[in-house]
């Protein structure tokens, strides 16, 4: 196909019965193979990146395209389900190795940022944010000690319900976004404005039955959500001040 030629409309409609086929059919162990060698390696450079970059940026995509997006993720959504991929144990283990060590750059935050200012949320996607934001609570393993342990009262504290509440409750008033930078869709941490240590100290708090009377501890005021990187920030400057 040569570059900037039109492409009828029946052309393409044959392009896309074409596809779906290829899509349907299941994909042979030794295709398999071949196409993971041809790609095992595979490093796409700094220069081809920016020209992605450059290319998508000002792009506007016209309604009728946008509809025809969306009438294929349908479709494609539906080929997915009746021929389910089967993903192995490794494949996810190393999935959710590369998520981890994802990092995404200042410019990206900063784009993040402008996209997400002013946005409002839907009650259904606050309620998704809330159940995922459980389910990574739910991940880290319990520290519950007994009340009358001293010398572990924050893990104590942080263990017990009414500091998750608190942590949720603090999620909710700022929209499940960080106070610091405005992004959203990462993990986020519930920082104590004046430290959870100096309360404790300052009440003569000695065990979590006291802990859960103290009204200080459980002030909103005193909460703002912040991700992991803006939190650093704020614990750093703490031990320079």
């Amino acid at each position: 196909m040569r570059k900037g030629q039109k492409i009828s409309e029946a052309t393409r409609e044959k392009m896309r019965i074409a596809a779906r086929i290829r899509m349907a059919k299941p994909r042979s162990e030794g295709t398999t193979a071949k196409w993971r060698a041809s790609r095992a390696g595979y490093v796409t450079s700094e220069a081809t990146r920016l020209k992605l970059s450059a290319a998508g940026m000002g792009r506007v995509t016209s309604e009728a395209t946008r509809e025809k997006m969306k009438i294929a993720a349908r479709r494609n959504a539906l080929i997915r389900m009746a021929n389910p991929r089967v993903i192995s144990a490794s494949t996810r283990a190393k999935l959710r190795e590369i998520g981890l060590k994802r990092t995404f750059s200042s410019v990206t935050r900063e784009r993040i940022r402008q996209s997400e200012l002013g946005k409002p949320r839907s009650k259904e996607a606050i309620a998704s944010m809330q159940l995922a934001q459980r389910r990574r609570w739910a991940k880290i393993p319990s520290r519950r000690r007994s009340d009358d342990e001293n010398y572990d009262l924050r893990d104590n504290i942080e263990a017990i319900w009414e500091y998750k509440d608190w942590r949720q409750k603090v999620f909710l008033r700022d929209n499940f976004t960080c106070q610091g930078c405005s992004v959203t869709g990462t993990y986020l941490n519930a920082h104590h404005i004046k430290r959870l240590h100096d309360i404790v100290t300052q009440y003569g708090i000695t065990n979590v039955a006291q802990a859960r009377n103290c009204y200080p501890l459980w002030s909103l005021d005193n909460g703002v959500t912040l991700c992991p990187v803006c939190h650093k920030k704020v614990h750093s400057a703490r031990k320079v001040d």
